[in-house]
């Protein structure tokens, strides 16, 4: 079954004008969600792909200027995670922050809110093991004529168009970088998270590790997520810390996920430490355009894409059905959820497989109620308040181009629902 892929009218943003230190030239033209095309859309002999005991990659910090406007005298740093890419290269991170508040230059420098945005279209596999270099080889994305989304390159991409430093080139999503500005506009620092392994946020090598025999190297884009974290609450790696342009309100920490990030922000929310506590516990989620369910892609038998998706699901969590319920947020308890949670789902998203929100809408609808929750034992535990918004467009990712969702999208987090124009609110 073929469904036509509707692109989006942006405006041209600002091409990138900074040097970009190790980034590919590859630029993005793949779909956001894992139905990219026909359905509108879609421990082993490594020790593991981080090395904690090297030096982060040398700062590159410049201006930040994207046509969606910002603030004056804020800059964007891309800083090394010290978590390694397929092919070897680290995983950057992009911080956005005021240069005066920057804490290894200025003494005493206040703490900001920030707010960790996990980017879209985390998906992607090779159609065949690697010979030689971990990416050579075609991947899926590939067969529907699109960038390979495995490396660097097409990550830092990613995150350069999410910031509005690259011409948004995504013909089912729009961005403009309108999300990082509209938190700045608020004074709220962000940390821009790309994802090089296409694993969908869920693996930690040697924790939950992906189909090392086929894919030929190892995917680690949850532990970049929980890394993106723990940068911001801790001195972390202990020993040898990640130094960030920018020092933390840890009780003001926001988390956003956009399309496939909405994966990362529910995977980790549901992990707890060895005491039992919950390492990652945002102030405020909200999430746009998610994929949350991905149980449909089992039940679609004779659809050959929904086939091939599934080879790639089944590559990423080894337990195939039993495991997918790690990146969904309709699954959670209500102990889980944080105080405040947002969801942006457009009811005209057609790059998304029939099905895959119905939990997620049925949950909402709950939690609106009150909270229905009965599969944990903290059953006095409060339901957040809840934000959602369905607008009928027939979009992937609407948040990151209109200034003004972006606007409701950074009212919400910093101070909740009755900030938000109601004009965004369903209920």
């Amino acid at each position: 079954m073929s469904r036509p892929v509707r692109r989006i009218p942006v405006s041209p943003c600002r091409p990138a004008s900074p040097p970009v230190v190790g980034v590919g030239s590859v630029r993005g033209h793949g779909r956001g969600s894992l139905r990219a095309v026909a359905l509108g859309g879609l421990s082993v002999a490594l020790a593991g792909c981080w090395d904690l005991s090297r030096a982060p990659l040398p700062e590159e910090r410049y201006p930040w200027q994207p046509d969606s406007g910002v603030p004056e005298g804020w800059s964007v740093e891309r800083v090394g995670s010290g978590v390694r890419c397929p092919a070897g290269a680290q995983a950057p991170l992009f911080v956005v922050a005021p240069d005066a508040v920057d804490p290894r230059v200025v003494e005493d420098a206040p703490r900001l809110p920030v707010a960790v945005i996990f980017t879209s279209g985390a998906f992607d596999y090779l159609l065949d093991p690697p010979t030689g270099d971990p990416l050579s080889g075609d991947s899926w994305r590939q067969t529907l004529d699109e960038p390979k989304r495995l490396g660097i390159g097409w990550a830092a991409d990613r995150a350069f168009e999410a910031l509005g430093l690259l011409t948004n080139s995504d013909p089912i999503e729009a961005h403009t970088g309108a999300l990082a500005g509209a938190l700045a506009a608020r004074g709220i620092a962000s940390v821009v998270v790309p994802n090089c392994w296409g694993d969908l946020w869920h693996n930690r090598a040697g924790v939950v590790d992906n189909l090392f025999i086929s894919d030929g190297f190892l995917r680690d884009g949850r532990t970049l997520a929980e890394f993106s974290w723990r940068f911001l609450t801790s001195p972390f790696p202990p020993g040898n810390p990640v130094t960030l342009p920018v020092k933390a309100q840890r009780e003001r920490l926001y988390m956003i996920g956009l399309g496939e990030g909405s994966r990362a922000v529910a995977e980790l929310l549901r992990l707890r430490d060895a005491d039992g506590s919950a390492p990652y516990q945002p102030a405020a989620v909200v999430i746009d355009s998610p994929e949350d369910d991905l149980s449909p892609y089992y039940r679609a038998s004779g659809d050959g894409d929904a086939l091939a998706i599934r080879t790639g699901i089944d590559r990423i969590h080894l337990g195939g059905q039993t495991e997918i319920g790690s990146g969904s947020l309709a699954t959670l308890s209500d102990a889980d959820l944080p105080p405040r949670l947002g969801v942006i789902l457009p009811s005209g998203d057609t790059s998304i497989l029939d099905g895959t929100n119905d939990a997620l809408r049925t949950r909402l609808d709950d939690l609106v109620l009150g909270g229905l929750d009965t599969d944990v034992s903290d059953t006095d535990a409060p339901p957040p308040e809840v934000w959602t918004w369905t607008p009928a467009a027939p979009a992937h990712v609407l948040s990151n181009s209109d200034p003004a969702i972006a606007k409701a999208v950074a009212d919400f987090l910093a101070e909740g629902l009755d900030a938000v124009d109601p004009t965004y609110v369903d209920r």
